[in-house]
């Protein structure tokens, strides 16, 4: 009776022990197989999971999946995929050079956070051609979503959105490598805020505003600070576009978009015209 009651608390022992201790697995892409997101075969150490439960605190148990440029071909998260993992660091994680992931009409939830363009001379891309990719279900400082963190990081939103609960930080490092650009050629973000040059003056910041949208929710009034970015030449419109921003104190959004100019208006609807003539 006492060596089966002395074995019992041993093992609860044990089991106490490995949570607090904590695991933390990191799991490479390769894209051995395909560019299939669900194949064991496509990383180093298996599927990445999410190995904490959303609504938590800050986890010691976590899945990270990683993106380098050593792999064979990038990730496609296509229309009717959903993954679920805790981190994702795309552009290495300070081994090797490179890395992209695509979203073409599936869903990626992030529960912590996404560094694009993790260390160095790591180099990252994430394009968001349509579908989503959500971030930060956690309750915790997490849910950052970072381009540029000490490397180079790009984010193209050609559709879709990207969904954060807390901000989105373009160029955040405090080294001149740190170096971030969002194009936001169509699609949506939502964030509570904007950060760019979080540190200091260093790092390169950009966010290029097309035919997306960019909608922080925040009760504060963030078009001051909008304005600033754009004053410094942080955010800009493309090409023949021009910048606007609106702050709606009912809902508590700060909205930021782009329009073609009227010239630019002019030229497209001549453009209809010698189209519409061509084809009679």
């Amino acid at each position: 009776m006492m060596l089966r009651r002395s074995l019992v608390v041993v093992m609860l022992a044990l089991a106490i022990a490995g949570n607090s201790f904590g695991a933390q697995v990191y799991t490479q892409w390769t894209g051995a197989i395909n560019t299939d997101w669900s194949v064991a075969g496509n990383w180093d150490a298996g599927v990445p999971q999410t190995l904490h439960p959303v609504g938590g605190p800050k986890a010691t148990n976590f899945g990270k999946a990683g993106f380098k440029g050593t792999a064979s071909g990038s990730p496609f998260i296509g229309t009717g995929t959903t993954v679920s993992v805790d981190q994702i660091v795309v552009g290495g994680n300070g081994t090797a050079l490179g890395g992209t992931l695509n979203v073409d009409g599936g869903t990626i939830n992030v529960s912590e956070f996404v560094n694009i363009g993790n260390v160095g001379a790591d180099v990252g891309v994430v394009n968001i051609n349509s579908g989503s990719i959500n971030c930060g279900a956690r309750i915790s400082n997490e849910g950052r979503f970072i381009v540029g963190l000490s490397g180079t990081g790009t984010l193209n939103i050609n559709g879709g959105s990207l969904n954060l609960t807390t901000f989105l930080t373009i160029g955040d490092g405090s080294v001149a490598t740190s170096n971030g650009l969002v194009n936001l050629n169509d699609g949506f973000i939502y964030a509570s805020d904007l950060l760019m040059k979080r540190q200091n003056s260093l790092p390169t910041a950009n966010m290029v505003i097309k035919d997306g949208i960019l909608v922080l929710n925040n009760a504060n009034d963030l078009t001051g600070k909008i304005n600033g970015y754009i004053s410094n030449g942080w955010i800009s419109a493309f090409e023949g576009y021009t910048l606007h921003s609106a702050f709606d104190s009912e809902i508590g959004t700060t909205t930021v978009w782009a329009i073609p100019e009227p010239a630019t208006m002019s030229l497209l609807g001549l453009g209809l015209l010698g189209l519409l003539k061509r084809r009679k």
